[in-house]
């Protein structure tokens, strides 16, 4: 089953409309909540076979034919009990979720939905469950609640919201006073980010911005396999190796089966972790720290990050950092940021120099490194800096010109985002 992603608390209290599931704002309050598209009811669409309750147990009832001979059958009792039963059950969770959707209001709620409001009410429609309320409880709501029925003679105008326009059929606050809303104010720079998400930051403020801070999901790009999930089983792999115990074949299929890789990968898994073993940095890989925290605070906020494999010599250390895939950039320039976000956070802990070694395990453990010592201290912390205060000044451009390595995936790319593709078609204004 597919979970919701839980909604950004990075937008409360900020000037962006938020568009969700009610499940997903359970938890989260705003200002002012709009619940859309409440005339429809729940849709009842039963299998041919439903779970029902007989005393403590559960039972299997089956629908039966529809027809005996080109008669039409009746329905068994059993099966209506149970039909019965399922809505009844629908319908109390349909007011539980509706209920917690008008309750994320801290300010105003704005319900709308379509309806005959001289019809008959329909027992499972939320914006039916609405005119009810304000026809026998609008004494009650008096002050709180105001109803705006607009028909279709109302529509053509397109200024629905004219005082003249509208017929408040009911009205329980014909002249009540427009609630005072308070203003949006600015979404709040974080105080603290990953190294990654720094390097996004560096390299496309604006998509860092969509991502990171308004939690924009990314787009799922169709790919012959997951490279996380092949880089997280090959980091698995490497740590257990660096904490000395027995990685055999059958260990290796249960690493390949906890992160959902299928047998090619595993084959794939099980060339890499040998080809490292066969390389000079094998025995290193057996003597480091693997998976190594740091935080690393700045003015501004704090970078967070874990470090593959560390390894101390008195006052110097080396970091180990394994790269898989075809994105290997042999020029070194695309880790030259992680590299000195590490090498500082080994600088705060006292060392004098570091060396970062970047790994790419696929290519026969080809390297790219880094030297940094003390004196290179005051020129990382005032780029890390530099990235904190243009957080802070809200700064977030985007790129002057299409990067397919960073559009192409890009969420709000050829949407919120102003730059597209050089090929796509642009809408006339």
């Amino acid at each position: 089953m597919r979970r919701e992603p839980a909604a950004a608390l990075a937008v409360e209290g900020s000037g962006a409309v938020r568009v969700m599931t009610v499940h997903a704002a359970k938890g989260l309050e705003f200002p002012v909540v709009a619940v859309a598209d409440l005339g429809h009811g729940a849709v009842n669409a039963h299998a041919a076979f439903l779970l029902g309750a007989e005393g403590d147990g559960l039972v299997v009832v089956a629908r039966g034919p529809r027809s005996v001979e080109g008669v039409k059958a009746a329905p068994s009792h059993a099966w209506s009990a149970t039909v019965d039963e399922e809505k009844r059950l629908d319908l109390e969770e349909a007011k539980r979720v509706f209920y917690v959707a008008c309750t994320r209001a801290e300010q105003a709620l704005v319900l709308a939905g379509s309806t005959d409001p001289e019809g008959t009410p329909r027992e499972g429609t939320a914006i039916d469950w609405v005119l009810e309320a304000a026809r026998h409880q609008g004494e009650r709501l008096a002050g709180l609640m105001s109803v705006a029925i607009i028909g279709a003679e109302d529509v053509p105008d397109f200024d629905p919201l004219l005082p003249g326009r509208l017929r408040d059929r009911p009205s329980c606050t014909r002249d009540a006073p427009r609630p005072l809303l308070r203003e949006p104010g600015a979404i709040p720079p974080p105080e603290e980010v990953s190294y990654t998400a720094l390097a996004l930051f560096e390299r496309c403020a604006y998509r860092f911005f969509a991502e990171r801070m308004l939690r924009v999901g990314s787009l799922d790009v169709p790919k012959a396999e997951d490279p996380l999930a092949f880089g997280s089983a090959l980091h698995a792999a490497l740590e257990l190796i660096a904490r000395g115990e027995t990685v055999d074949a059958a260990r290796l299929g249960r690493v390949a089966a906890s992160n959902h890789l299928d047998g090619r990968s595993l084959e794939r898994l099980s060339c890499a972790v040998d080809a490292v073993r066969a390389s000079g940095i094998g025995p290193l890989v057996a003597s480091g720290r693997p998976e190594v925290p740091f935080a690393v605070r700045v003015d501004g906020g704090v970078v967070r990050g874990t470090m593959d494999l560390v390894l101390r010599s008195g006052d110097e250390a080396t970091v180990l950092d394994y790269k898989t895939g075809t994105t290997w950039d042999t020029t070194g320039a695309r880790y030259e940021a992680q590299a000195e976000i590490y090498a500082l956070a080994l600088l705060e802990s006292g060392v004098s120099s570091v060396r970062m070694r970047f790994i790419h395990v696929e290519a026969g453990c080809e390297e790219v490194d880094y030297e940094f010592t003390a004196a290179d201290r005051a020129r990382v912390v005032g780029r890390i800096g530099r990235a904190f205060e243009a957080m802070r000044a809200a700064q977030y451009p985007p790129l002057p010109a299409y990067d397919p390595s960073l559009c192409a995936d890009c969420p709000v790319s050829g949407g919120l985002c102003p730059v597209v593709h050089p090929h796509a078609r642009r809408l006339p204004r």
